[in-house]
C-alpha cells in the first residue's frame, strides 16, 4: 500500500462521525471525578480540621457543580465550538481541584470554607461543560441514533469513577492528597 492510501484513509478515520464518539468517550472517561469525593473526603476533613456537618456542606457545593450545567449549554448555544466548552471546562478543572490540593496540603494559607465551596463547585462543574460538549456535538451528528450514542456516552461516564480510583488505588498508591492533584489533570 502506498503513502497515498494511508494518507487517505487516517483523513476518512479522523473525519469518520464515530471518530467523534470514540473522542468523545475518551474525554468524559476523565471527567468521573465528581464521584471521587468519598476517597479524599477524609483527608479535607483531617487537613483543615472539618467536622462531619463541614465536610456535609462541601458535599452539597459538590453535588452542585456536578448537576448545574446551565452555564455550559447556553455557551455551547451562543459558541456552537465544542472545543471552547472543553477548553473552559478544562481551566475550571484544574483550578478548582488544584486550589483544593494546594490548601489540603498547606501550601497556601488555610482558606475559609466559602472558598473552599467554591473550589469544590468549579472543580466539579468542569464535567458538565465535558459532557456539554461531548453529548451536543454526538447528537448533532447522530440525529437517528441518539439513544445508542448516550447509551454509550453515559456507560463511559460513570465508569470512568471506577477506572480513576482502580488506577489510584492500585498502581499509585499515593496519600489521598495527591488524589486531588492526579484529578487537577495537570
Amino acid at each position: 500500500m502506498g503513502g497515498g492510501v494511508w494518507t487517505t484513509l487516517a483523513t476518512n478515520v479522523l473525519r469518520s462521525r464515530w471518530f467523534v464518539v470514540v473522542a468523545g468517550i475518551w474525554i468524559q472517561s476523565t471527567y468521573g471525578t465528581a464521584y471521587c469525593f468519598g476517597v479524599y473526603s477524609q483527608s479535607l476533613k483531617l487537613a483543615m480540621d472539618y467536622n462531619q456537618e463541614t465536610l456535609n456542606t462541601l458535599a452539597v457545593f459538590k453535588t452542585l457543580g456536578g448537576a448545574v450545567g446551565i452555564v455550559s449549554g447556553l455557551l455551547y448555544d451562543l459558541f456552537p465550538w465544542p472545543w471552547l466548552v472543553l477548553a473552559i471546562g478544562a481551566v475550571q478543572n484544574v483550578f478548582g481541584y488544584f486550589m483544593m490540593w494546594l490548601a489540603i496540603t498547606a501550601r497556601i494559607a488555610r482558606p475559609p470554607l466559602w472558598q473552599m465551596c467554591v473550589f469544590l463547585y468549579v472543580g466539579t462543574n468542569s464535567s458538565t461543560f465535558a459532557a456539554t460538549a461531548v453529548v451536543v456535538t454526538c447528537l448533532k451528528i447522530f440525529p437517528s441514533n441518539r439513544g445508542i450514542v448516550i447509551g454509550f456516552l453515559k456507560v463511559n461516564l460513570h465508569l470512568s469513577f471506577f477506572l480513576a480510583l482502580s488506577l489510584f488505588a492500585f498502581l499509585l498508591r499515593l496519600p489521598h492528597a495527591l488524589l486531588l492533584l492526579s484529578l487537577a489533570k495537570i
